[in-house]
């Protein structure tokens, strides 16, 4: 059962954002269960994460993201988030647009899946959404600081809790803990991950993302580039 749920919520996981297209494998111990692509244009940014040898097939699926710029009714220019889930046991779509770190609609598709935390009202300011959320990762110089993730059902807070520096890569830990709505993984509710993220550091040029760890209890997911 803790295997399937962390490979579930492994079809969520986000990606780190790249310039280029980049497909990253994803790891349970020492296999390889799926892959994770993102790519980023003018037109907005996205990953998705295809998982297609879990153990049993419990958690194979697709899950696709993606963050694009849109011009709301009142002519304000906005972010339209939508995360689109397709499994044999689930098909959920999640839509929500925001500007200025707050949400403005949000739609949930079946209605079944929407939480308390799926009413534009009930979300905090300050929120990212997902696919900005790892883009703020690439974009820090050094470990990255505090964000707030909003998914459209649930609200994240990201907080950093330590550093170093291992075999010349800059290691940061981090702590995702769910502060509003649901947990993941209903009836599990997991609320809380560690979250290593691993940078190498060139000479010359930005630091480079080049390994996620994603930790609940004994079990741990690796993303790596």
């Amino acid at each position: 059962m803790r295997h399937a749920a962390l490979l579930a919520l492994a079809l969520a996981l986000p990606a780190p954002a790249m310039a280029e297209p980049q497909v990253f494998e994803m790891r349970l111990g020492g296999r390889a269960i799926g892959t994770l692509t993102y790519d980023a244009s003018d037109a907005g940014a996205g990953w998705t994460t295809n998982l297609d040898n879990t153990p049993l097939g419990v958690a194979d699926g697709v899950f696709a993201a993606s963050s694009a710029p849109v011009t709301t009714t009142t002519g304000t220019d906005a972010l339209r988030y939508r995360g689109v889930t397709e499994t044999s046991r689930r098909n959920r779509m999640v839509e929500y647009v925001h500007t200025g770190g707050q949400v403005l609609s949000v739609a949930v598709t079946p209605d079944e899946d929407a939480t308390n935390m799926s009413v534009a009202d009930r979300v905090p300011l300050g929120i990212l959404d997902p696919v900005e959320a790892l883009g703020r990762f690439l974009d820090s110089n050094g470990c990255p600081a505090p964000l707030r993730i909003y998914d459209g059902r649930r609200v994240v807070d990201v907080t950093p809790q330590g550093s170093s520096v291992e075999d010349g890569r800059l290691v940061c830990d981090l702590d995702y803990t769910v502060v509003a709505g649901p947990g993941h993984l209903s009836p599990l509710g997991i609320q809380s991950l560690d979250v290593t993220l691993s940078y190498e550091q060139p000479a010359a040029g930005p630091a480079i993302l080049r390994e996620m760890d994603v930790r609940t209890g004994l079990l741990g997911l690796r993303v790596v580039r």
